[in-house]
């Protein structure tokens, strides 16, 4: 029994000089149930065993030196029954590790199935692992851990990780980073339409309760019109560099920030819409006029409207004073040249008194037996030395073949003016007929009096396939022309 309990050298040695062996409390409670299991039946109660390992432990702590206590942590431990279990725990592992005499070396802690591991995942260096070993109390007189020592070894251990991630979560916000990924295992898209800026905010915001660039891909209404290309990603980020930052984060906004963005946002498609209705405008204020211009064509005998009523020229006047106001009107612009009005077009409605009483431009519709006037074309071309104008007027017979064309050559040019009327900027076309041609005949156009109507007049409304001209000084008198 005495060579079964575990000993301990003792360095003082004895008379001889050599080292005497003993036992501590522990080894001694080994040998006592040793001899008093030589007597005991085996069904006897163990109380009494127990009482008296409880002496012996009471005696052999009173007979230790008496240190001041403190309360610490560790004191606390004691009285919590999750740390109690972790350390019953321990010591079953430390009996599984230990030697014989219960006591654990070096080497065998190295190679705990738990040290190895944390080795191998790099969780702890072999340094590490040599400090830890080395700042371990070892049983007096060894190199060697008992059970204490296990204890203590595991708890510096463990304080070692608990450091770690304490490091871990120290973050300096002047250098924090916005992490997307932990926000997208949290965050969907929003995909409401018109909601407010605040909704919206809280709902793209990241971890710090800010919003980045990257955050916006949270944004489905903006996602969506980053897609159709309504918006540019330039766009975007021109706008985001605009707004003031959140205080420490140089690439994120805060609420009041994203308002600005959202607003900045919303004035952009605003004004597309604003664009769009002005263009919706435009388009039914032409369509209305052009659909008048037709509706008296079909109810006239002669075309251009010169056999119209008054109360379907006011009605005619009144929309192209409409048009005019257009944005599609490239007269506003001010940026007309003769390139723009090369080409060939119809004359489709006039209000000309002169036309009227002519039946015409010529006057041959109605100085030709059975002859009418059929239609009017004007061609107009341009290079870098002359400008040409040539009209060509349609006059229908009875019979059929006894129909013809008339002609009127001459030259043309544009001429920025101010009205004489309105006080206006107006931009004029100036016309100089040259020669009047029909069948063989061939006379001078300025001893025809008649073609003198359209000689000066001013485009009061232009774009790529309708033009209106009005009397430069009877601003009543309305032309408008088509380009085939």
């Amino acid at each position: 029994m005495w060579r079964r309990a575990p000993k301990f050298p003792d360095p003082s040695g004895n008379k001889n000089g050599s080292a005497q062996e003993r036992i501590d409390v522990d080894s001694f409670i080994q040998v006592y149930r040793d001899i008093d299991d030589l007597f005991e039946d085996e069904d006897e109660d163990e109380d009494i065993i127990e009482a008296e390992e409880t002496k012996l432990k009471a005696s052999a702590e009173a007979a230790a030196p008496v240190k001041e206590h403190t309360s610490t942590d560790a004191d606390d431990d004691d009285d919590d029954p999750n740390i109690a279990m972790d350390e019953e725990a321990m010591e079953e592992k430390f009996k599984e590790l230990c030697d014989a005499s219960g006591l654990l070396s070096k080497d065998a802690l190295r190679k705990w199935e738990e040290i190895e591991t944390l080795i191998e995942e790099g969780m702890l260096g072999d340094d590490e692992f040599k400090q830890l070993w080395e700042s371990t109390n070892k049983r007096p007189g060894t190199n060697l851990l008992d059970v204490d020592g296990f204890l203590s070894f595991n708890v510096a251990l463990d304080d070692l990780f608990v450091f770690e991630e304490i490091e871990a979560e120290e973050v300096d916000p002047k250098n924090a980073k916005m992490s997307t990924d932990t926000d997208a295992d949290t965050r969907t898209v929003l995909t409401e339409y018109d909601l407010p800026p605040g909704v919206i905010f809280a709902a793209i915001a990241n971890k710090n309760l800010l919003v980045g660039l990257e955050d916006l891909k949270y944004w489905g209404e903006v996602q969506e019109v980053l897609g159709s290309g309504d918006l540019g990603e330039d766009e975007v980020k021109d706008m985001f560099s605009k707004i003031p930052k959140a205080p420490g984060f140089p690439d994120q906004i805060d609420e009041i920030g994203f308002s600005l963005l959202y607003d900045a946002i919303n004035d952009l498609f605003e004004e597309e819409e604003d664009e769009d209705e002005r263009m919706n405008v435009d388009i039914k204020r032409k369509d209305d006029l052009l659909s008048m211009v037709r509706k008296i064509d079909e109810q006239s005998e002669i075309p251009c409207g010169l056999d119209c009523s008054e109360a379907a020229q006011n009605k005619v006047l009144s929309l192209v004073e409409e048009i005019e106001k257009s944005q599609s009107n490239v007269v506003i612009n001010g940026n007309v040249d003769n390139a723009f009005l090369v080409g060939v077009w119809d004359l489709v409605y006039t209000s000309s008194g002169m036309m009227r009483f002519n039946q015409g431009l010529t006057g041959l519709g109605g100085s030709v037996p059975n002859g009418k006037f059929a239609g009017l074309k004007q061609k107009l071309s341009s290079t870098k030395y002359m400008a040409d104008v040539e009209y060509i007027e349609s006059i229908s017979a009875v019979p059929d073949t006894s129909s013809f064309e008339a002609t009127v050559t001459g030259d043309w040019t544009l001429k920025k003016s101010v009205s004489l009327l309105t006080g206006n900027p107006s931009l004029i076309m100036a016309i100089e007929p040259d020669l009047v041609k029909y069948g063989p005949t061939s006379t001078r156009a300025d001893h025809w009096k008649s073609v003198r109507s359209m000689n000066l007049l001013d485009i009061t409304y232009l774009d790529d396939d309708t033009r209106v001209m009005r009397g430069n000084t009877s601003t009543d008198t309305i032309f408008i022309f088509r380009r085939t």
